[in-house]
């Protein structure tokens, strides 16, 4: 069958909400958005001549 059966959904009475794991989980997901100033600022010294091409493999 393509389609879920919604009759089957059970619902938890009360969500348990543990602010610890929410600050990890942000920390973690924080390492990509602050990466992009980190690539910005290599590109700009890429662009002005300052740094070469930076090879990583």
């Amino acid at each position: 069958m393509i389609r879920p059966r919604l009759s089957g959904f059970n619902s938890a009475p009360q969500t348990v909400f543990q602010p610890r794991l929410l600050a990890r989980n942000a920390r973690d997901a924080l390492v990509f958005p602050a990466a992009l100033p980190v690539t910005e600022v290599i590109d700009l010294l890429h662009r002005q001549g300052e740094v070469g091409v930076l090879g990583l493999w």
